[in-house]
């Protein structure tokens, strides 16, 4: 049974960014990457073949980012 990494950090795309090196590390060592993510930034995030995005079940305003 792999072991279970969650990142917490459902920032906008800067973050997404940033943060994805981090998520690749857990993958690679074998961990399933799980992060929570606004949903205007899941396609973003389903680019990423190591993460499993979980829908936050909000999306930001445009303004907002």
């Amino acid at each position: 049974m792999k072991q279970k990494a969650v990142i917490t950090q459902p920032g906008k795309l800067g973050d997404i960014l940033i943060t994805a090196p981090i998520a690749k590390y857990y993958s690679d060592l074998g961990h399933e990457v799980y992060w929570p993510v606004f949903d205007n930034f899941i396609g973003l995030v389903e680019r990423f073949k190591f993460i499993k995005p979980i829908s936050l079940g909000v999306s930001l305003h445009s303004s907002d980012y």
